[in-house]
């Protein structure tokens, strides 16, 4: 009996270790950026209490060791579209950004599943384009920009009026907040069986960032993806506190935004390592009474 037990308790730690194996998330893995508008940033530890807790600009930091998570948490970051915030053009006494009204995007691009995924800042395009093909940045249309910052109200102000809530779009687009709402902090990608999981680096606090009417509210900025032919955005309105701060404001990927890209659905059948457990445990009961009827 005791002899039973032992192989029992074998067989149980074995399948346990595989159901950890398959349940384990795959790393991503020969990822390249399309475009030279990004910032690497690598993460390291100040403190001397291995753990990190800066990120720093590192332009010869290496892209999948930014994009792999350290000892479970996020470390460094890829920023696409880094000029957001600089307006470099002029009309009629307006500035702004020429590669964010241009169309231009910084992609990151590389191999999941076996697909390409494209993850890449934003444009104009992007934000102020309607459902009917036309183009605009006004208060109510049927646009990225009006749905996100409509959530983002429904959050944060929720019994905010309609014309509180065009002033604030209208102030936000004054602000430029659509442009700096648009440049990804790219933390980590990970997949399992379920989908595609990508971290954000943020800010906890977007008082930090537009200004005390926005203190305590929180919100990614806005990835947009393309993968196994859906193209789509991303973004999530709550962080996790991730024990970071960037280098030169002290303030900077201080939280961390999940947000998912789902490719499947959770089987329904047990897992491949849970059968195996089964059936190894089966053949051990199955040999047992084999041989107390050999013995009877």
């Amino acid at each position: 009996m005791a002899g039973l037990i032992n192989k029992f308790l074998v067989s149980a730690s074995l399948a346990a270790g595989m159901t950890a194996m398959v349940a384990a998330p795959v790393l991503a893995q020969n990822f390249r950026i399309e475009g030279d508008d990004y910032i690497l940033y690598d993460a390291r530890d100040t403190t001397g209490d291995g753990v990190v807790d800066q990120t720093y600009a590192n332009p010869s930091a290496n892209i999948d060791d930014i994009l792999r998570r350290l000892d479970g948490t996020p470390g460094g970051n890829i920023e696409l579209f880094s000029s957001s915030h600089i307006n470099d053009q002029s009309m009629n006494g307006w500035r702004y950004n020429s590669s964010f009204y241009g169309g231009a995007r910084t992609s990151l691009i590389g191999e999941v599943n076996g697909q390409t995924l494209t993850i890449s800042s934003l444009n104009a395009f992007d934000w102020f384009t309607t459902a009917d093909g036309g183009f605009t940045n006004q208060y109510g249309s049927d646009n990225l920009a009006n749905r996100w910052f409509g959530e983002l109200l429904d959050n944060y102000q929720p019994d905010l009026g309609r014309i509180g809530r065009r002033n604030a779009f209208n102030a936000f687009f004054g602000m430029y907040g659509f442009e700096r709402a648009s440049d990804p902090n790219i933390s980590y990608i990970e997949s399992d069986r379920n989908g595609i999981e990508i971290g954000l680096a943020g800010h906890m606090d977007l008082g930090n960032v537009y200004g005390d009417w926005f203190a305590g509210w929180q919100a990614s900025e806005v990835l947009r993806y393309e993968y196994d032919g859906v193209v789509d955005y991303l973004w999530s309105f709550s962080a996790t506190a991730t024990g970071l701060t960037e280098y030169t404001d002290g303030t900077s990927h201080n939280g961390l935004y999940k947000v998912f890209i789902p490719t499947g659905d959770v089987p329904s059948v047990p897992e491949p390592s849970t059968m195996l457990g089964l059936m190894a445990v089966g053949g051990l009961f199955a040999a047992s009474s084999r041989k107390s009827r050999k013995n009877s």
